[in-house]
């Protein structure tokens, strides 16, 4: 019992430590015109235990567990909700191709460059491949806020980021249960991933659906939505509902919540639209937690960097990135893209989409989840992760508005 306080104190003192130096990081990034999310990563390593100690959040913790977990979560959603059904119609196949073909297809020639680089078993590399395959809409979303595209290109880039994290995601959680409990046959593998996404999928958007649509009745809507107070509640039940019933069935829980996101974000177009000022409490409300989870998770995963690791990985480390951006996305669009014959996309349109792959949240809730579960390679994923981010968002966020004027693509 006397533990338990300090206990309590040290984990309530952290994330102060962390709002504080995440509001500081926001600050430097509105002053540098940056992305966030690298101040996050460097205030994290700056707090952390291998620089001023402040900030000691252990990676195996259930409290950064759940930080991690809730926050792919809230991620998954607030990316379901950027998809707007009416682009998407004209966009889909493309979309869909890119965010579960494409996905294989980065996975696939990512674990060739991790096996041979970094002398990981296959499976191994196989597992953070496929953690480094997903795409940020957290950081692309802000991105074209500022880079005018053509609305389909934007879409379809911002659609792809959102649609592949649930994939990405669903896809390593099975590697995962792959390393841990051993052999899995290949046919029993890619049934289970199918029931994982097709369940996460009519789980998330049934759950969501219903949700919404009870509260878009006039006499529920009186019963439940008496204050600005509720939206707070709804939003959290609707990802938490479709999440524990997703995995209660054997599906996907993070799928589900990105669908549940796709179902409340086009919500007044399926005629089950939260009305007047509570829809805007609910908007504030999902803006101001997307913002703090994704303050956490960054900071987190700063301080849990172990530059030893990526010391020691740094140069095969290195050239992984360069297979990472410059071979395996073009790879993946060039492949992947043009199988949407009705999408007619051009060769500038390819090049654009080959130059923009961003990570972010996802992966780096992955790589946390994983250090804290133990699973074999989180190191190395954790230094990979690292320095994804990074060079994603100095070298190709930075360019992203000058290679769209190049190809003529910004408005």
């Amino acid at each position: 019992m006397n533990g338990m306080p300090t206990v309590l104190t040290r984990v309530i003192s952290d994330l102060l430590v962390a709002l504080a130096g995440g509001l500081i990081a926001q600050m430097i990034a509105r002053w540098t015109e940056l992305p966030d999310i690298v101040f996050f990563v460097l205030t994290g390593i700056i707090l952390g235990p291998q620089g001023l100690h402040v900030f000691q959040l252990a990676p195996s913790t259930t409290v950064s567990d759940v930080v991690f977990t809730l926050g792919s979560l809230a991620m998954l959603y607030e990316g379901g909700r950027s998809i707007e059904l009416a682009v998407m119609a004209k966009i889909w196949r493309g979309t869909l191709i890119l965010a579960t073909l494409g996905v294989l297809v980065t996975t696939a020639i990512m674990a060739v460059a991790i096996h041979f680089l970094l002398g990981q078993s296959w499976l191994v590399a196989t597992l953070i491949a496929a953690v480094l395959a997903s795409t940020d809409p957290a950081t692309i979303i802000p991105l074209f806020q500022q880079v005018r595209l053509q609305a389909r290109l934007a879409q379809l880039v911002q659609a792809e980021s959102a649609f592949n994290d649930a994939t990405s995601s669903a896809l390593s959680l099975l590697l995962m249960a792959m390393v841990l409990g051993g052999p899995v046959h290949l046919a029993h593998a890619f049934g289970q991933f199918a029931r994982l996404m097709v369940g996460g999928l009519l789980v998330g958007g049934i759950s969501s659906y219903a949700l919404n649509l009870l509260l878009s009745q006039r006499r529920y809507r009186r019963l439940v939505l008496d204050s600005l107070e509720h939206p707070v509640i709804i939003s959290l039940a609707i990802v938490l509902i479709s999440y524990l019933m997703a995995v209660w069935l054997g599906a996907s829980g993070f799928m589900a919540a990105f669908t549940a996101g796709v179902v409340t974000g086009n919500a007044e177009a399926l005629g089950v639209g939260i009305p007047g000022s509570h829809g805007v409490a609910h908007e504030n409300y999902l803006f101001t937690n997307a913002t703090v989870i994704r303050m956490l998770i960054f900071i987190l995963l700063g301080s849990q960097v172990n530059f030893l690791a990526v010391w020691h990985l740094l140069l095969p480390g290195l050239a992984v990135m360069v297979v990472f951006l410059f071979l395996s996305r073009p790879a993946t669009v060039f492949l992947c893209l043009p199988l949407d014959f009705g999408g007619r996309w051009t060769l500038r349109e390819l090049a654009f989409v080959s130059w923009v792959r961003e990570t972010g949240v996802m992966p780096a809730a992955l790589a946390g989840m994983f250090a804290a579960l133990g699973v074999p390679g989180a190191a190395t994923l954790s230094s990979l992760v690292f320095l994804a981010v990074l060079l994603t968002i100095i070298v190709q966020g930075a360019s992203t508005g000058w290679w769209a004027r190049r190809l003529r693509l910004s408005q």
